[in-house]
């Protein structure tokens, strides 16, 4: 290598081609360093599996695993420490009550269901591909001891949009040889936000709370069931000492437009300016006034911001054993808010006045600012029943 150096180095032209090749010659070297450390640890693995934080995973939830190889030196290496081995050296089946959210090199990522009451574990299965003797099978247990969530809440409405501008008025005509000039026209009213549209009343929904047998810890869970009165349901199981949250609100209001802002007036003509005569040119003798500017028009009202829907009432019914994961139900089904009141449209600028001999006309004046539209009402609170059931 030193001999090969020394034939490039004294020469301008040669020396340009050292850095490709030692680059070339570095990224090689890098390489096959690689493939050589991770073919070391392939061949001191004694055993691998997964490893994750905690003692299991709550119903429902992801959670994150990665990769733990220990080697035959004593060594324990991880897939998210630097290893050179990971999930996709491994042929992994995945099955039982969850499934696989996202996988790389380092990092696997598991989804467990709700329901997994019958076979409360995510089963893993697992065989390396270089090393078919390198293998593991395992099952990490699902737990029910946390605290749920379920979405009932009504949609919000939508806001309105806003109106649109007002058209400029024209400017007026100039006259510069038979008197005034003409005024300019007024800019238009600028158009009317859209009321924003009201939010949804949110539907009645029947909670059911049930005992059901969990044989895996040799206890009970409570189990939750949510309706609407159309029959559409979603089931929650739950440890005794967790709990669960009902949403229910009314939708918001939207918020009503903002008014559109009104045209500018038109610009006044310019009149007549007297001109001297001569051989070619007749001139003029008469002098006038220049045009008055057009009024700005007037702002677009604003919308209105739409009403707030109703919360929905939300019927509780229990088994008598289940009376005490009553207190442990919390209900959220208050009135949507009410939309924003779209503001009144910038009033238009006036035009500018014309010129004439005679003097200027006036400037154009302001229009008016569009009045705010008017706050949606507030919806108002569902109401929340126990009844005892069976």
């Amino acid at each position: 290598m030193a001999c090969i150096l020394h034939n490039f180095l004294p020469n301008a032209k040669n020396s340009n081609m050292v850095k490709p090749l030692l680059l070339s010659l570095f990224i090689g070297l890098s390489i096959s360093s690689f493939s050589m450390r991770k073919k070391k640890q392939l061949e001191m693995i004694e055993n691998c599996k997964i490893v994750y934080n905690g003692n299991g995973i709550l119903a429902g939830n992801s959670m994150n695993s990665w990769m733990q190889f220990d080697l035959n030196n004593g060594e324990t290496v991880y897939s998210n420490k630097g290893c050179k081995l990971g999930f996709k050296d491994f042929k992994i089946k995945i099955w039982g009550s969850g499934k696989q959210t996202w996988r790389s090199k380092r990092r696997l990522q598991l989804k467990s269901f709700y329901n997994a009451i019958h076979d409360p574990y995510i089963h893993i299965k697992a065989s390396m591909i270089e090393r078919p003797d390198v293998k593991f099978e395992m099952a990490i247990p699902i737990n029910f001891n946390g605290h749920f969530s379920l979405g009932f809440n009504a949609r919000t409405g939508s806001d309105g949009t806003a109106g649109r501008r007002g058209s400029k008025g024209h400017c007026g005509k100039a006259d510069f040889s038979r008197g005034n000039g003409e005024n300019g026209y007024w800019g238009d009213r600028g158009g009317s936000g859209r009321d924003g549209y009201h939010g949804r009343s949110a539907d009645r929904v029947n909670v059911y709370l049930t005992m059901v047998d969990f044989p895996r810890d040799n206890t009970e869970l409570v189990k939750v069931e949510a309706c609407y009165t159309n029959g559409k349901c979603w089931t929650r199981y739950i440890g005794q000492s967790g709990s669960i949250k009902i949403h229910n609100n009314g939708g918001n209001g939207g918020d009503g437009g903002k008014g559109g802002v009104g045209g500018n007036g038109g610009r006044g003509g310019d009149g007549a300016f007297a001109t001297p005569r001569t051989e070619d040119n007749p001139g003029c003798d008469r002098e006038g006034w220049g045009g008055n500017g057009g009024r700005g028009g007037d702002g677009g009202y604003g919308g209105n911001g739409g009403d707030g829907g109703n919360g929905g009432d939300v019927y509780i019914y229990y088994e008598e054993r289940a009376r005490f994961f009553t207190d442990q139900v919390k209900v959220y089904n208050s009135g949507g808010n009410g939309g924003s009141a779209g503001r009144g449209g910038a009033a238009g600028k006036g035009g500018n006045a014309g010129r004439g001999g005679k003097g200027c006309g006036n400037r154009g004046g302001s229009g008016n600012c569009g009045n705010r539209g008017r706050a949606g009402n507030h919806g108002q609170s569902g109401h929340v029943y126990f009844k005892v059931w069976k």
